[in-house]
């Protein structure tokens, strides 16, 4: 047997489907496939059965699960210890940031802790990926990514996160409506079509909460997946939707928005990386930078 059964083993176990785990660890489904039966036949037991509901462990499976967990976790640390024995550190860090049309790179400081990383780390290669908030979490979840700098007001699962910043939102109607529309009642702008982004995305929960606190939903919901393009359909006249303050506030001045007196749902800014790289000297290079460059920063240990 080797690792890549075992993180396959794993990953199946924690998935209940061979489709997911496979993408999780960058593998077609027929070589996720041929790994598990590979392990089975060395072993000579069964470790999955299929149900209606996807696979699950059989009574064998389940029973070895914890010792594969503790040989995943033992090689892991044997691969952290290796890195803080080179030296000088190295290797290469992914990290994944909401796009800069979402939240400017000044409001990420992005230049300021690239500058710190490369001079203190000369010989660490960085990787720098724009993704919406989304996408960050879930490659931080997968393992795609090392850390990531999202928006968020929610806990993740296995995740930590380092509140940055605190982000405030107001909901906006098209500069070219009557000006009564800033004075609309709930049922109207439930009734008006809103412009929302994805489902479980930091933006998409801010207006669910709101509209739930007041006991209404919106009647046409129109999706895009940033908030560049949700402030740009809001412009163009098509509805109305939540816009970050200081934006909402400029763009009101120019007249492009009307900036309605609905309060001020919030979000932050934050950085997250997986509980089980606390101890990775990478991921601890980073802390130390965001630290000096977030003095503020509010650190939040989900399990």
């Amino acid at each position: 047997m080797d690792l890549y059964q075992l993180r396959t083993l794993a990953a199946v176990a924690e998935l209940g489907s061979l489709t997911q785990a496979s993408r999780r660890l960058h593998l077609s489904q027929p070589a996720a496939s041929a790994q598990i039966k590979a392990l089975e036949n060395e072993l000579g037991i069964a470790l999955f059965e299929r149900k209606h509901n996807g696979l699950t462990l059989t009574r064998a499976g389940a029973a070895l699960l914890p010792e594969v967990l503790k040989l995943l976790e033992t090689a892991a640390d044997l691969i952290l210890r290796a890195k803080g024995l080179r030296g000088r550190l190295s290797g290469t860090i992914k990290v994944a940031i909401v796009s800069p049309t979402v939240a400017e790179t000044s409001l990420l400081r992005l230049g300021n802790i690239m500058n710190s990383m490369v001079r203190r780390h000369p010989m660490l290669s960085i990787e720098v990926h724009n993704r919406n908030s989304r996408s960050v979490v879930a490659g931080i979840c997968s393992g795609e990514f090392d850390a990531g700098i999202a928006l968020g007001n929610r806990d993740v699962p296995n995740v930590r996160r380092i509140l940055l910043r605190e982000l405030h939102y107001r909901i906006v109607a098209p500069g070219t409506w009557p000006d009564s529309a800033r004075n609309a009642s709930w049922r109207d702008i439930a009734a008006s079509p809103w412009i929302s982004a994805p489902k479980h995305g930091s933006h998409f929960q801010m207006a669910a909460d709101l509209f739930r606190k007041h006991r209404f939903e919106p009647v046409k919901v129109i999706e895009a997946d940033s908030e560049a393009v949700i402030a740009s359909l809001i412009t163009a006249g098509v509805g109305l939707g939540l816009m970050r303050e200081e934006l909402a506030i400029n763009a009101e001045k120019s007249g492009a928005v009307l900036v309605l007196d609905k309060g001020r749902p919030r979000t932050f800014l934050q950085l997250l990386y997986h509980s089980t790289r606390e101890d990775d000297p990478a991921i601890r290079a980073l802390l130390e930078v965001m630290k000096e460059i977030w003095p503020d920063g509010r650190c939040l240990r989900t399990n």
